[in-house]
């Protein structure tokens, strides 16, 4: 597991600004990020990953129409929000979970995702479950990670302005 500043650096880094665009929540964000923390995924390269994620399915899944129709994942709900993370996550093991490895890298490639992007997908395959009792949990936390995250960030803006002053005063 991750701790809260390597959570709250994955946010600050790009998974925030990257919730924020797809209408994400802190709990469902932090819920993927927990995912990949246990995978030893954290802090920073959490937040990138998650970032390439997010902005990744939302391209392909226009880009490639057809594809993710064939294969019945759906990146989108029908007001054209994107849906649950731990839904997608199972659509995608519901395709690629039964298939070979040649198979499932053609696949991954027919829905347009480049290697850097396999490296976001699969290591989430037969992880559904565990991303919904992850939210599920931070929800009923009822607002304890939002309050902790904000903490956090306070703590590390404050830490950065103190970085900051240090280096102004060397350089006067």
């Amino acid at each position: 597991q991750g701790t809260t500043e390597e959570f709250a650096i994955a946010i600050s880094n790009k998974a925030g600004p990257a919730l924020k665009i797809y209408g994400k929540d802190i709990e469902e964000g932090v819920a993927v990020l927990s995912v990949f923390a246990r995978q030893n995924l954290k802090a920073a390269a959490a937040g990138t990953m998650l970032d390439r994620l997010l902005r990744q399915l939302s391209m392909q899944a226009l880009r490639n129409k057809a594809a993710f129709k064939k294969y019945g994942i759906e990146v989108f709900d029908s007001t054209g929000a994107m849906r649950n993370m731990a839904d997608i996550v199972e659509d995608f093991e519901r395709v690629l979970g039964p298939m070979s490895d040649e198979v499932r890298s053609a696949t991954i490639m027919q829905l347009g995702f480049e290697a850097r992007m396999r490296n976001a997908i699969l290591p989430l395959l037969g992880t559904s479950k565990e991303i919904r009792n992850y939210e599920e949990a931070l929800r009923s936390a009822g607002g304890f990670t939002e309050t902790v995250f904000q903490k956090q960030m306070q703590a590390f803006t404050n830490q950065m302005k103190m970085v900051r002053n240090n280096v102004l005063r060397m350089a006067i």
